[in-house]
């Protein structure tokens, strides 16, 4: 097969990609993930390495790590409990493959200060309850460019809303959202993924990568300031007002954030922008 023919396969590829993202708290076989993509699982495994870079068990294993790592960070969760959620069925076997991946044993990662947080861009906290939204998604996989926004970010929501039935072209007609899938303090930067969404009616079909936003109770915080000071906005968030509030983060699910757009100029960049950190109640 040619590098060319891969991108007849990229819908149903990433079908599985979606599928193991919410199925990432179960077991989860090769045979499975295959037959939800609509493959063998021999040609699934090879489709999925040269799609991803990575075999199927090692990019789950890396992606329950990293949570791993998020949830030893934010949470007082006894590391034998994180193990166990993350498919491992002993401390040690755990500590080993985590310190293989990040250097040193979860307790000692634990220590780490916290990351560099500031709430100088942030207007207000509220607890709010969200209800749960359907989006259609692009992802962009990879670094983020000096704006702290995925290069190609822009024009990802562009390109979604030409799905959309009517057709306007100006984004403030839509609720754009934005969903960092990893913590750029932990993962690989080349492997973060970001998910740039529109959110439609829950009886929208016309577009096969959708996600829901699930509902809940959210930490709600209005960031005004540069897009490249948003990771200090939610590092704020994360390690010193749900600590200093006793507030515990919903691991399971991701933070995003919903772009508030006054105008197209330059729109997703210079919007002001409403952070969502989801709560354990």
């Amino acid at each position: 097969m040619e590098n060319d023919d891969l991108s007849a396969y990229h819908s149903t590829l990433w079908k599985a990609l979606v599928y193991i993202q919410t199925h990432l708290d179960m077991p989860l076989t090769l045979e499975e993930i295959a037959g939800a993509a609509g493959y063998s699982p021999y040609h699934f495994h090879r489709l999925f390495r040269r799609f991803t870079g990575e075999s199927v068990r090692a990019y789950i294993r890396r992606l329950r790590l990293e949570e791993a790592a998020f949830r030893i960070r934010v949470s007082r969760s006894q590391i034998l409990d994180v193990a166990l959620d993350s498919g491992y069925y002993t401390h040690e076997t755990f500590s080993r493959a985590f310190r293989n991946r990040f250097g040193e044993n979860p307790a000692d990662y634990r220590k780490r200060p916290p990351e560099d947080g500031s709430d100088e861009f942030i207007e207000s906290v509220q607890k709010v309850f969200f209800s749960k939204r359907k989006c259609i998604f692009k992802r962009h996989t990879g670094r983020y460019d000096t704006s702290g926004m995925p290069e190609d970010a822009h024009s990802l929501w562009r390109r979604l809303i030409a799905y959309l039935p009517d057709k306007s072209t100006s984004l403030t007609s839509y609720d754009l959202f934005g969903i960092s899938r990893d913590d750029p303090s932990i993962t690989d930067p080349a492997q973060v993924r970001y998910d740039a969404c529109v959110g439609v009616p829950h009886d929208f079909s016309a577009h096969r990568l959708t996600c829901i936003i699930p509902g809940g109770i959210y930490a709600r915080a209005l960031h005004h300031g540069p897009f490249n000071e948003l990771t200090l906005s939610y590092n704020y968030l994360i390690y010193e007002w749900c600590p200093l509030y006793r507030q515990r983060i919903n691991h399971h699910i991701p933070p995003f954030e919903q772009f508030l757009i006054e105008n197209d100029a330059n729109a997703v960049r210079t919007a002001s922008i409403a952070i969502y950190i989801p709560l354990i109640q």
